[in-house]
């Protein structure tokens, strides 16, 4: 099964990317694990050797502009049927984190969500997307393609609970506080939970600062991630911005 695969983005379609793989000892990788930015990969491209990769469409928007560079992707693989079960096809399907993947996995535990259309439904920041399943937002769910008032009731129902476990998984976004009760926002938070949340702001000021700056909001993002997992933030944002550069200068 493959988890994760690397290689140079060479076009984007209308629903999916496709890489040259990479390899160092002449067969593509496909890798156990998505890597860290920061730690970077000596490769060689195995020429004429592509792989479409499936994506949602908010990351669709976000690789346009790596057209030429390295990605990494994690992947879940699956089988489609294009004449109801005659034959079978094999897809892979490609995130940019592990909370898109999450969402993804929560959609398709739906009825009536299929891979394909779940990858069309993600058309927000993954984080975005769980909140609202988190918080049961049906308005937000409902505005995103295709899917209906319906269909967002069934999701909230069926993954509210796992959102709010995603959710407490990025910087920031702590689960509980100090007596164990849901925050305004929907989300439990532990003690010295106002502390969590400032550095949360910190870490979403921070990715807007570098967007601003013309850095993609993917490599924003991970960028920050990175920095904040290394030193939890404190202070101002251009302390953690100071350190996401940093770690950019070559060593």
């Amino acid at each position: 099964m493959i988890s994760a695969i690397e290689g140079i983005l060479v076009r984007v379609g209308t629903h999916s990317v496709y890489l040259r793989l990479q390899s160092e000892g002449g067969l593509p990788p496909l890798m156990d694990d998505i890597g860290d930015p920061a730690q970077p990969r000596d490769t060689a491209s195995v020429g004429g050797l592509e792989y479409e990769v499936l994506v949602t469409g908010f990351a669709l928007e976000q690789l346009r502009g790596r057209v030429g560079r390295p990605i990494r992707l994690s992947t879940t693989h699956y089988l489609e049927s294009p004449n109801q079960g005659m034959m079978f096809l094999p897809r892979l399907a490609g995130f940019t984190s592990e909370l898109e993947q999450g969402v993804f996995s929560i959609l398709t535990s739906v009825k009536g969500i299929g891979f394909r259309k779940a990858l069309r439904v993600m058309a927000l920041e993954p984080h975005r997307i769980a909140d609202a399943i988190a918080q049961g937002d049906t308005r937000l769910l409902s505005s995103l393609p295709e899917l209906g008032k319906k269909s967002a009731e069934n999701v909230i129902a069926a993954g509210s609970e796992k959102a709010s476990e995603l959710i407490g998984t990025l910087p920031g976004r702590p689960r509980s506080g100090g007596d164990g009760s849901p925050t305004a926002s929907g989300h439990v938070q532990p003690a010295g939970g106002s502390s969590s949340a400032a550095e949360g702001e910190l870490v979403r000021d921070a990715v807007e600062a570098l967007v601003a700056l013309g850095e993609s909001r993917l490599d924003a993002e991970r960028w920050v991630r990175h920095a904040a997992a290394q030193q939890p933030p404190a202070g101002q944002v251009g302390e953690l911005l100071q350190r996401v550069f940093a770690l950019r200068q070559p060593q």
